[in-house]
C-alpha cells in the first residue's frame, strides 16, 4: 500500500486509539475479574516497550530541529512592524498564560480527588517490569534503548537543548548563507523525523490496546477516575487561558466586551465545529476588519502570521499534563526541572507552516527526561481531541486578539 494511503489512517487515530483502549480495558477486566492466566502478557508489554524507545528515538531530533528552526527563523522580521509587535504581544500572552497554568496546577493538584488507588494504578501502567522475561525480544528492545539517540533522549536531554539554544543563536547572527543552509538541513531533518512519527503513530491503536489490556488484566479498571481528573484539570487551565486572552483584548487591543463577545462568538463556533485555526482564518479576517474597523495593512500580516507560527495552547497544556503526571508518579520535579520545560514548551509554541504536524510528540523528551513513564503521557494522549476543541478556540481568538493590540499600538 502506498504511503499516502496508510496515513490516511492518521485521521482516524484517535477514534482508533479510543476504541482500542476501551475494548483493552474491557477484555483485561474480564480477565482480572476471572482469576484467569494468560501467558502473553510479558510479550505483549516487551513490544509495546519496543515501540516506546522507536518513538523516543526519532521524539528527540523533532524537538531539537524544531527549536532550532524556531530560533534561527526570521519570520517576525520579515513581517515587519507588525510582525514584530505581534511576535512581542505573543511573548506577553506566553508568560502570563505559562504562570496561570503552573500556579493553578500547582494549587489544584492536591485536591483533585486523586486517593491511594488511583496513584497506585497510574504507578502499575509500566511496560519494562516484564522485559526481562522475554529472552531474544529483550535483547532486541535493551539494544534499541542504547543506542546514542535514546541515551541522550533518556540522560542528557538539557545538554543536547543548551547545544542547539547556543548554536541556533550563533548561527542566527550568521551570514544569510549560512542561516540558510542550517535552515534547510534542520527543516528536513524535521520533515523525516515527522514522517517516521507519523509512522509509528499508525501502530498507536495497537500499543494503546496492549497496555490497556496489560493494565486491566493486573489491576482492573482503576484508572478511568484518574482520566475524567486530567481531562477536568486541562479543560479548567484552557478556560482560563481563553480569559486572560479576552482581557488582553479588552485592556491592550481596546475592544469592549460588548463588542468582543459578539465578534469573536461565530469564531469560536467555528473552531469547535472544525479543531482548525487555519480554517477560521477567514473569518477572523473578516471579523477584524468589518466587525472591530481593524486596518487591513495590519490584518493581512498579523492574523496569517499568528495563524501560521503562534500556539498559545501548548504552554498552557503541557505544564499541566507535566505536573499531573509527576504528582501521579510521585516524581519531584525542581525549579530548574520547570524553568527548562517552560523554556522548551515556549519555544513550540512558535509553529511554522513548513512543519508537518506531530507536535505533541515534539515534547515527549522533556517528559522521560524528568522521569515520567512514556505509558502514563501515551494514555493521556489518547482524549487529547476532548481539550482540543478548547486548543483551537484559544489559539483562534489569541489571532484576532493580536491583530487588535498590534493595530492599536501601531495605529493609536
Amino acid at each position: 500500500m502506498p504511503p499516502q494511503a496508510k496515513f490516511s489512517l492518521l485521521k482516524y487515530l484517535t477514534p482508533l486509539s479510543i476504541g482500542a483502549l476501551l475494548l483493552g480495558a474491557g477484555l483485561g477486566a474480564l480477565l482480572h475479574a476471572g482469576d484467569l492466566r494468560f501467558d502473553g502478557l510479558d510479550w505483549i508489554e516487551a513490544l509495546i516497550v519496543l515501540w516506546i524507545e522507536c518513538l523516543k528515538i526519532v521524539a528527540l531530533p523533532l524537538m531539537l530541529a524544531y527549536i532550532v528552526l524556531a530560533l534561527i527563523s526570521r519570520q517576525g522580521k520579515d513581517s515587519g512592524k507588525a510582525g514584530g509587535l505581534a511576535f512581542l504581544s505573543h511573548l506577553a500572552l506566553l508568560a502570563a498564560t505559562g504562570l496561570t497554568a503552573l500556579v493553578v496546577t500547582l494549587t489544584v493538584l492536591p485536591y483533585l480527588g486523586l486517593d491511594t488507588e488511583d496513584l497506585e494504578a497510574m504507578s502499575a501502567l509500566s511496560a519494562g517490569a516484564a522485559v526481562a522475561k522475554s529472552s531474544w525480544l529483550d535483547t532486541v528492545v535493551r539494544f534499541i534503548a542504547a543506542n546514542p539517540i535514546s541515551v541522550v533522549a533518556n540522560d542528557h536531554i538539557v545538554a543536547a537543548l543548551l547545544i542547539s539554544v547556543v548554536l541556533s543563536l550563533i548561527v542566527a547572527r550568521a551570514k544569510t548563507t549560512i542561516r540558510d543552509r542550517l535552515q534547510a538541513v534542520m527543516l528536513a531533518v524535521s520533515k523525516i523525523a515527522s514522517r517516521l512519527v507519523r509512522w509509528l503513530l499508525i501502530f498507536m491503536p495497537l500499543v494503546v490496546f496492549g497496555f490497556a489490556f496489560v493494565f486491566a488484566a493486573k489491576v482492573g479498571l482503576g484508572i478511568a477516575h484518574v482520566v475524567l481528573v486530567f481531562l477536568g484539570l486541562v479543560c479548567f487551565i484552557l478556560l482560563l487561558a481563553l480569559g486572560i486572552v479576552f482581557l488582553f483584548a479588552r485592556f491592550a487591543g481596546g475592544i469592549p466586551f460588548s463588542e468582543l463577545v459578539p465578534g469573536i462568538a461565530p469564531i469560536l463556533l467555528m473552531a469547535f465545529s472544525t479543531r482548525s485555526s487555519l480554517a477560521c482564518m477567514p473569518l477572523a479576517i473578516d471579523t477584524a476588519k468589518e466587525r472591530f474597523g481593524l486596518s487591513e495593512s495590519v490584518v493581512s500580516v498579523v492574523i496569517p502570521l499568528s495563524v501560521a507560527a503562534f500556539k498559545l495552547n501548548k504552554i498552557a497544556t503541557s505544564p499541566a499534563r507535566m505536573l499531573f503526571l509527576a504528582f501521579i508518579y510521585g516524581i519531584s520535579v525542581s525549579p530548574v526541572d520547570v524553568a527548562v520545560f517552560m523554556f522548551v514548551a515556549g519555544l513550540t509554541s512558535f509553529g511554522r507552516p513548513g512543519l508537518p504536524s506531530a507536535s505533541t510528540f515534539k515534547m515527549l523528551p522533556m517528559y522521560v527526561a524528568i522521569g515520567i513513564p512514556v505509558e502514563g503521557y501515551l494514555l493521556l494522549h489518547v482524549f487529547d481531541s476532548i481539550p482540543d476543541l478548547l486548543n483551537t478556540a484559544l489559539n483562534a481568538t489569541e489571532d484576532l486578539t493580536l491583530a487588535a493590540v498590534v493595530d492599536k499600538l501601531a495605529n493609536g
